[in-house]
């Protein structure tokens, strides 16, 4: 649409200040989205057009919203919780009172826009447990609401109906293909007792309708960005393995380092060194600038942890032998060669899980390569820069590899 026709539709809404621009926001599949930037100190707005092809009933729609965003400003507010705007929508009404305008055959609607928040697309560990945290707190800020809310799509979520209509789709076969799937139709039947359960237990009067959101995405919240300045960076320890992919997709200008390597239970096995090979490899290749080892020197006697642990080193405490353990050699192959700076190379290959090459500050190539097998494994390289940059070579059976291109 056109600015001044963006801009005649948000001045049928009480806004404040003056409107400088109308701009798209976001990328949602059932609403169109824009952004109402105003002037000085006005707060900017969300401008929407609502989908009546999805919710025929808008007027239903923005009663039901109204009714659940002022139950949960209530609940806010009787709990002196701070910053309420930030944590509940505000609605802007029109100036004929009802909160939505229709123009040209079209529903429109305006929220406050909350600034310095963003949303996420990435499910990870510490997303997801935000997003369960967040969604079953508006579920029970809900549980008592004091108005009936109307049923804005009929039947979206009734099973009783959803089974009529399979089973329906399934005697008349339309395309076909039933025999393909009637497996699955099996399976669903086998299952139909229990999904029904609900709506047969509120007819019953034994189970009452609560509110759900139902539709729990992690980019259906905001998560506040006001923090973000103070993040420097994020430390790994243990399971953060994880979960660094994930991270590094969402904040690739956050530097991540891996804090405290897993430590085993004392054996310093060559087998366990091997693992921590891969957790290096895994960490690098996943965003990480620094891999720190935990337990540097250990006796062989004595632990302080409370249960044995590896350690680089080992001290006999009989005859205060030093004993270069496994892990060291692992460390040393990629501490010696790979210089502070260094930025990690995009390789593809059989070996990837196995290798990893990083481009030093002054040039240099350096590669690690892992064999984790018992028997000899070919083995070639070629700079991503400069293919004629490489070499090939044979790897010892259960062997770490450092090689380094001038």
């Amino acid at each position: 649409m056109e600015q001044k026709d963006l801009k005649h539709i948000v001045d049928q809404f009480e806004i404040q200040g003056n409107v400088t621009e109308v701009k798209p926001l976001g990328n949602g599949l059932i609403n169109t989205t824009y952004k109402v930037c105003t002037e000085g100190d006005a707060p900017d707005y969300v401008l929407q057009h609502v989908n009546n092809a999805i919710f025929p009933d808008v007027k239903m729609l923005m009663d039901n919203i109204v009714a659940v965003t002022g139950h949960i400003r209530k609940k806010l507010e009787a709990a002196n919780t701070p910053d309420i705007d930030r944590k509940v929508l505000t609605f802007v009404p029109a100036k004929d009172g009802q909160f939505f305008y229709l123009h040209e055959g079209k529903y429109w609607r305006i929220m406050v826009f909350i600034p310095d928040t963003v949303s996420q697309t990435a499910v990870t560990p510490e997303t997801s447990y935000i997003v369960g945290e967040t969604f079953g707190n508006f579920q029970a800020m809900l549980a008592d609401i004091p108005v009936q809310l109307g049923e804005t799509i009929k039947d979206f979520h009734n099973m009783e109906f959803r089974m009529q209509q399979l089973r329906e789709a399934v005697a008349e076969n339309k395309a076909g293909r039933l025999a393909e799937v009637q497996w699955l139709v099996d399976e669903l039947e086998k299952r139909a007792e229990d999904m029904c359960k609900a709506e047969r237990l509120h007819r019953e009067g034994k189970l009452p309708k609560r509110i759900c959101h139902c539709d729990t995405k992690v980019d259906n919240i905001l998560f506040d960005d006001g923090a973000r300045k103070y993040i420097k960076g994020i430390a790994y320890q243990w399971a953060g393995q994880n979960c660094i992919a994930r991270t590094h997709e969402s904040w690739p200008e956050i530097e991540l380092i891996q804090s405290e390597s897993e430590c085993g239970t004392g054996d310093n096995s060559w087998e366990y060194a091997e693992y921590i090979f891969h957790l290096i490899n895994h960490y690098f290749r996943n965003g990480a600038t620094a891999y720190t080892y935990w337990n540097m020197i250990l006796d062989d006697q004595d632990s302080t942890w409370g249960w044995w642990q590896n350690s680089l080193f080992t001290i006999t405490a009989d005859k205060h032998e030093v004993r270069r353990n496994p892990e060291y050699y692992v460390m040393r192959h990629f501490s010696h060669y790979v210089r502070p700076g260094a930025k990690v190379l995009g390789t593809t290959g059989h070996f990837n899980s196995m290798a990893i090459a990083f481009r030093n500050p002054d040039g240099t190539v350096v590669v690690v390569a892992q064999n984790a097998l018992d028997e000899e494994r070919p083995f070639e390289f070629a700079d991503p820069d400069a293919a004629e940059r490489g070499f090939k070579v044979t790897l010892a059976p259960r062997s770490f590899n450092t090689f380094v291109l001038d």
